[in-house]
């Protein structure tokens, strides 16, 4: 609810004040470190027969409009990114009030926006994957006013799409090694999800 997504921006506001140099966390590599181009088309290929023909032909493309939503976030200044702020790694208590934050193993250092786009991905889609669009620009405003900077919806849009789609990538890229058939089938179902979520934000662009 509203209430969980401004408890959810007050502590990454508490995390974006922790120096730098005091914290220990990797420096983010795209998907991995792997190629998000050849990424891409590991996936087409994979998932030709699921795909609509409209979808393979923007993820085709996809990298390009990756690098303009990566040259906006580099506006930004840098903190620890925890990247994953919904489902079990959000403690509340009876009320739906946040207590806690869990799972930093996949923490890096990057642009304090990220964080923001990772909690809209996690937090303004139903569970079809449509956006909710009165969360969402909640969200932009309250990201705007705690970063103290200026940038336009649209701009907040291709950021959480950018979200949606390495994340996407990051889950297809980690079944090669994942051994456990049900962490396997509750990947590919959060991958999908990811994939509704990204088309959904190319509707928002579009319209």
């Amino acid at each position: 609810g509203a209430s969980l997504l401004l408890n959810l921006c007050e502590f990454v506001k508490s995390l974006h004040e922790i120096p730098l140099p005091n914290c220990c966390a990797k420096k983010c590599d795209e998907a991995a470190g792997t190629n998000l181009h050849e990424l891409t088309r590991e996936f087409i290929a994979f998932n030709a027969s699921a795909l609509s023909s409209q979808q393979m032909l923007i993820l085709q493309n996809e990298h390009e409009r990756v690098a303009e939503a990566l040259a906006i976030a580099d506006r930004f200044s840098r903190s620890i990114v925890h990247g994953d702020l919904h489902g079990e790694n959000i403690l509340v208590n009876g009320s739906g009030a946040l207590i806690g934050v869990i799972d930093f193993d996949d923490a890096w250092i990057d642009s304090k926006v990220w964080e923001f786009a990772g909690i809209a991905r996690g937090h303004c889609f139903n569970d079809e994957g449509c956006l909710l669009p009165n969360e969402f620009y909640n969200l932009y405003v309250e990201a705007k006013s705690l970063l103290n900077s200026h940038f336009t919806l649209e701009e907040f849009t291709k950021l959480v799409r950018t979200a949606c789609f390495r994340n996407m990538l990051r889950i297809f890229q980690s079944d090669y090694i994942e051994v456990d058939q049900k962490i396997r089938a509750q990947r590919r179902m959060n991958q999908w999800l990811d994939l509704r979520r990204w088309m959904g934000t190319w509707d928002t662009l579009q319209a």
